[in-house]
């Protein structure tokens, strides 16, 4: 029978820190591997990069890596930040006024902690609510025993007030872990805001012409043209002033139902993409063939 209870994920308080030996870092980058989320996008790291992460990009693979607790989620930062170097984060990130990344990532988790917290709190002028049910709960504890046994993966519990919008929710999976915090007017939403106002050049799997398929768009076939060409200064442009939809990939979407593909660039901070499998009918590969010619000519 699976244990409801309060989620506190630990913050470690003030601590020596701990020297590493330039092994030790080195092979705390190479894990850094594993929290990208694709497969093949894991083994082409693997395999063909010796991409040396930066602080402020493994904190961002970490925050981004699917299938993590939280509690996994802080216990990896905390490794990191015994690890690492602290940097000056960039300018836009920096919205929070905190002016590095272990400033940053310290102040992010104890507002997560905070909010848990308080959304735990007992309050009689608030009730919970759940994904899995229509019943109303007068504290979080009975809201969790009562969804304990469920056969959903996920539960999401929801603080309000009667007859209002919730003040936020906690998301758990199915072993009752806490996976995920979603508050409203907390300072927590600053700091998720930070990530998206960072942007990093990260190597990509693909070459000019490959085809694959696109998270979410099962549906169609991209046919990969490129990342865009930076100078080295509109690179440090980006890097101070970009934000994670300036990460792009180019190329163009081929539709089963139409002749010719449209030119269009997505993001790849994720890097969730992967090689298109499915066999090609003779129209599709007239198509993707085309396409193929423009980035040749």
């Amino acid at each position: 029978m699976r244990k409801a209870g309060i989620p506190q994920p630990p913050i470690r308080g003030p601590r020596q820190p701990i020297m590493k030996d330039a092994i030790s870092i080195s092979e705390f980058k190479k894990s850094l591997i594993k929290y990208i989320n694709i497969p093949y996008i894991r083994t082409y790291y693997e395999s063909c990069v010796n991409y040396d992460f930066s602080t402020l990009e493994a904190v961002y693979l970490i925050r981004h890596a699917q299938g993590l607790t939280l509690q996994e989620r802080f216990d990896a930062w905390a490794e990191l930040m015994d690890t690492l170097s602290d940097e000056v984060m960039p300018p836009l990130a920096a919205v929070t006024g905190k002016r590095t990344v272990f400033e940053f990532l310290k102040a992010y988790m104890r507002s997560i902690n905070e909010d848990i917290k308080e959304f735990c709190r007992f309050d009689p002028e608030y009730v919970y609510t759940t994904s899995a049910s229509c019943c109303v709960f007068t504290s979080f504890e009975k809201a969790m025993e009562f969804e304990k046994d469920r056969k959903k993966d996920e539960l999401m519990i929801y603080k309000m007030k009667p007859d209002k919008r919730p003040i936020g929710q906690l998301v758990f999976d199915r072993e009752n872990r806490l996976i995920n915090t979603h508050t409203y007017d907390s300072d927590t939403e600053s700091y998720r805001e930070s990530f998206w106002n960072m942007w990093f050049d990260f190597p990509t799997a693909y070459k000019p012409g490959d085809l694959i398929w696109l998270a979410g768009m099962k549906e169609s076939m991209f046919v990969v043209k490129g990342k865009p060409i930076l100078t080295k200064e509109e690179k440090d442009e980006y890097t101070k002033l970009g934000c994670n939809s300036d990460m792009c990939l180019e190329g163009w979407l081929v539709y089963p139902d139409e002749e010719i593909g449209d030119e269009i660039t997505t993001s790849y901070y994720h890097l969730d993409y992967s090689p298109y499998t499915n066999k090609l009918t003779a129209v599709e590969e007239a198509r993707v063939s085309e396409i193929q010619k423009r980035l040749r000519s």
